[in-house]
C-alpha cells in the first residue's frame, strides 16, 4: 500500500492507493447509505461519494467495491435516481461495473476501463 486516502466520511467509505503491475490503483471500499436506499444517509452519501470517485479515477486507475444499496439489473431493490446517478458517474470516470448484471445483487464491483486492458 502505498498511502491511505480521505473520504467524505470514514464511517461508510475508505480508500487505499495501491501499486500493482498495471500503476497504481485507488481501491475504494463503500456502503452507500447505511440503512437503506430509501433512507435520508442514502441521500447525503450518494453525491459525496460520487464526488470522491470522480476525484480518485482522475488521479490514478480505482476500484469501488462495497454495498451499494441498488441493483443494476433488475427492480429489486434500487432508486431510478440513485442508478442513474451512479451509471452517469461511472461512464463519466471510465469505470465498469463488473457485477451490474447479476440479479437481487446491491452489493458490486466497478474498475476503471483502462486495467481492465492491461489484466489477462
Amino acid at each position: 500500500m502505498l498511502r491511505l486516502r480521505e473520504t467524505y466520511d470514514e464511517f461508510t467509505s475508505c480508500c487505499a492507493q495501491l501499486n500493482t503491475e498495471y500503476g497504481n490503483l485507488n481501491v475504494y471500499g463503500t456502503i452507500i447509505g447505511v440503512l437503506g436506499n430509501r433512507c435520508n444517509n442514502f441521500k447525503v452519501d450518494l453525491p459525496r461519494q460520487i464526488e470522491d470517485y470522480e476525484k480518485f479515477s482522475q488521479e490514478h486507475n480505482l476500484c469501488i467495491a462495497g454495498d451499494f444499496n441498488i441493483s443494476f439489473s433488475d427492480n429489486y431493490y434500487y432508486t431510478k435516481s440513485g442508478r442513474d446517478e451512479l451509471s452517469k458517474c461511472f461512464e463519466k470516470a471510465g469505470l465498469v461495473n463488473l457485477t451490474a448484471g447479476l440479479q437481487w445483487n446491491i452489493d458490486h464491483i466497478a474498475i476503471s476501463k483502462d486495467i481492465l486492458k492491461e489484466a489477462k
